[in-house]
């Protein structure tokens, strides 16, 4: 079984083979940086393969990751655009001031909060910090300007059959 190393340079990947002592671009070669396989075609392993995504709950086709979800409701919210917004939340919502104090129960509770508040800030603003992602959840870091007050953040987003459906708000 011959063996082969693979380098890669700046968005460029090789395949060396150490029998020939050679390398050969990977575009010529029939094979992508996701499947490397052995000269008989067996697959050696998966390189820099997409994020994980999110299966409907009809485990049909892959949809938006937790990270792309969350993002697009953050574009709706500094767009101010609540139909957009609206759409990335599930019918169940539920948000929470930390540790577990209940501020808002259901969409149409939250659509209601969420218009005035869009109505009444015409420069509502959040720009992310920092954020992590942990399976199913998106911890953003927030520094959010509201008027002429600004106020720093933390939004703690559950993401369950592509739509939000918990957020946890830390106030600072």
């Amino acid at each position: 079984m011959k063996r082969y190393c693979l380098l890669f340079f700046v968005n460029l990947a090789f395949v060396f083979s150490a029998a020939a002592q050679s390398s050969i671009p990977l575009s010529t070669q029939n094979i992508t940086p996701i499947d490397v396989k052995t000269e008989d075609g067996n697959k050696l392993s998966h390189l820099n393969q997409p994020p994980p995504r999110l299966l409907s709950s009809a485990n049909t086709l892959p949809t938006e990751t937790v990270e792309e979800i969350v993002q697009r409701q953050l574009d709706a919210y500094n767009a101010r655009d609540i139909d957009a917004f609206m759409d990335t939340y599930a019918d169940s919502i539920a948000l929470y001031s930390f540790p577990n104090e209940l501020r808002t129960k259901g969409k149409e509770a939250m659509r209601t909060t969420y218009s005035q508040l869009f109505e009444r800030t015409p420069n509502l603003y959040a720009e992310i910090k920092n954020r992590i992602v942990i399976g199913n959840k998106v911890i953003d870091q927030e520094y959010v300007r509201a008027g002429e007050r600004f106020i720093d953040a933390v939004a703690i987003y559950e993401v369950a059959d592509g739509k939000i459906v918990r957020v946890t708000f830390i106030r600072g």
